[in-house]
């Protein structure tokens, strides 16, 4: 996969955020953000002359540890989405704050000599960061309408 289709996929996260705010299932929104990510490693794979050793350890061992953090997310946004109820949105709360943290070492490991490359993935990285704090916010506020919604019925 090219620089320019990973790229490509990163943007695409945006178009699949606003599908999220409009009703989507957030699990898919979530599985489109795991696609791009793991999009990271086949093109760091072929850059092994272009980055140094441990450059290519360190992007592929933060892309790893964001992967598993994104599918312990997905299974709680599956959760929450079949019964939505307060204790289960702190949990999926709980498992973007992993995201991010794995987010934020992925960024700090894509900050590499070749700057063509670091600013590629540092796209990816906030690309995947702003749609993932969109969805976030707005499973926040959905949670918070059906609240509202089924206190004004009782």
């Amino acid at each position: 996969m090219s620089h320019r289709k990973l790229l490509s996929l990163g943007l695409i996260i945006l178009g699949v955020t606003t599908l999220a705010a409009c009703g989507v299932n957030p699990a898919s929104v979530v599985d489109q953000v795991y696609l791009v990510v793991a999009g990271i490693l086949p093109i760091i794979g072929g850059l092994v002359g272009v980055l140094l050793p441990n450059e290519v350890g360190a992007i592929t061992s933060a892309t790893n540890m964001t992967l598993a953090a994104l599918n312990a997310l997905k299974q709680l946004v599956d959760d929450y989405h079949s019964s939505p109820t307060g204790s289960k949105l702190a949990n999926v709360q709980a498992a973007f704050a992993d995201v991010r943290q794995n987010l934020a070492q992925l960024e700090a490991a894509a900050r590499v000599r070749d700057l063509t490359t670091q600013k590629r993935l540092l796209a990816i990285v906030t690309a995947v960061t702003q749609s993932l704090a969109a969805l976030e916010s707005a499973m926040a506020a959905d949670h918070a309408k059906a609240v509202v919604a089924s206190q004004a019925r009782s």
